[in-house]
């Protein structure tokens, strides 16, 4: 289905190709009265394209571009406006806000943020504006932005918007890399049993850096060939995995200690969170290895997640 910039586009198109067929068939009919009619010919046609092309474009740049998020929350959806929103709800401005509104109802994101920045700039305390600006800024990539706007929505006592606010805070938390504060979010969203739990899970159950706490993943520094703390160690060797390096390199050497009957994927990913190694050991037995270079890639903490079969995950800290 189309729609209605769809269809204003259609009939936009049918219109200049009718056109076009009405030139070339006054071409073709004068074709055998004078040589000179060609060149109207010509032209009437060139016209015609010109002008299809002119339309088309311009009716797409109106169109403003629709954002998608991306990360590790795909099903991520902008806030719904509320059923009772009837409009001049602001004592200063309420025309800005409600063109903010009505920007943002009709999914257009970018312009919404705008309007609702300009709108806090007379009523910073305004809690429905922050929260509308921070999730518009969300959908349009601007997780820093968003960030202030939604932690006021979601801390304020009086904040009619704290659950949804939460929600975002905590994807906009994610893409800030402010791991520890997404963390707790997410798990007090996992607690209560509103409409945000399944995805909330979801995440800790999948983000590379949500899994764990970070003091509590064993850290092994590459460069010394140690783990920290050395209490762990004895943990570690029980999990059947051991890390080795040569002393001050960065080729880390993975060993197998016991027998897996089941495939092991190795995923290694950087403090961003981003995959930058991933490699697959079918059903290791003792002594197996495997090694993983990180002499090329940037110095710092590396987030090191084995999965054995379809289940358990082992997490281990890698510093290079």
């Amino acid at each position: 289905m189309l729609d209605a910039t769809g269809n204003l586009e259609t009939r936009t198109f049918v219109a200049c190709f009718l056109l076009f067929s009405q030139q070339t068939k006054t071409g073709m009919i004068n074709e055998n009265r004078s040589a000179s009619l060609y060149f109207n010919y010509y032209r009437y046609t060139l016209a015609a394209v010109v002008t299809m092309v002119v339309l088309i474009v311009a009716i797409g740049c109106h169109r403003e571009v629709q954002v998608e998020h991306k990360g590790y929350t795909p099903t991520f959806s902008p806030y719904h406006v509320p059923p009772h929103y009837r409009g001049k709800q602001a004592e200063v401005q309420p025309d800005l806000l409600d063109s903010a509104m009505a920007a943002y109802s009709a999914a257009q994101y970018c312009q919404a943020a705008s309007q609702f920045e300009q709108f806090l700039q007379k009523r910073p305390a305004h809690l429905m504006a922050s929260f509308y600006a921070g999730v518009a800024l969300l959908a349009c990539h601007q997780p820093a932005k968003a960030y202030s706007h939604l932690y006021l929505a979601a801390t304020d006592s009086f904040s009619d918007y704290q659950l949804p606010a939460s929600w975002y805070l905590s994807l906009a938390c994610l893409e800030t890399q402010k791991y520890e504060q997404a963390r707790s979010l997410l798990n007090q969203l996992r607690e209560g049993e509103s409409e945000y739990r399944e995805q909330a899970v979801r995440i800790l159950q999948n983000h590379p850096l949500m899994l764990s706490r970070l003091e509590d993943i064993p850290v092994y520094d590459a460069m010394a060939d140690q783990w920290l703390p050395d209490s762990l160690y004895q943990q570690i060797m029980e999990s059947g995995i051991d890390l080795q390096s040569p002393p001050g390199s960065a080729l880390i050497g993975i060993r197998f200690l016991k027998h897996f009957d089941a495939e092991c994927i190795l995923r290694l990913y950087n403090d961003e969170g981003l995959l930058v190694h991933l490699e697959r050991v079918s059903s290791p037995d003792p002594d197996t290895q495997t090694r993983i270079d990180l002499s090329y890639k940037p110095r710092g903490e590396y987030r090191l997640l084995i999965q054995v079969g379809k289940g358990h995950i082992l997490p281990f800290r890698i510093r290079v």
